[in-house]
């Protein structure tokens, strides 16, 4: 699959591919597809599902800070106000059943 990082969620259940969007030269986060155990794949390749700059930039620096297995808790908390902010774009069903939307 072609994208230029993956997240994997819920024990490999929940796979996000995100490829890298340059905008105002700043590197941001773009939901490229995501696979639901249980569902099937979401391809959101024509839809605005980017992430926000500051988000963007603190999922970068955990990324070069050794990777999401040091920082897993920030990491999910920025994951989960993604998904919870592109609900509306991506199957909220599957979102839910995986836990990765932020509780209101």
């Amino acid at each position: 699959r072609e994208c230029d990082t993956q997240f994997t969620f819920g024990d490999g259940a929940v796979f996000a591919d995100f490829a890298f969007a340059m905008e105002n030269k700043r590197k941001l986060f773009k939901l490229c597809r995501i696979s639901f155990d249980g569902y099937g794949c979401c391809r959101t390749e024509s839809k605005q599902c980017t992430m926000g700059v500051e988000d963007s930039a603190r999922l970068h620096e955990i990324l070069k800070e050794g990777g999401v297995e040091n920082h897993q808790e920030e990491a999910l908390t920025i994951m989960r106000r993604f998904f919870t902010r592109n609900s509306d774009k991506i199957w909220k069903d599957a979102l839910e059943n995986h836990g990765l939307l932020l509780s209101s």
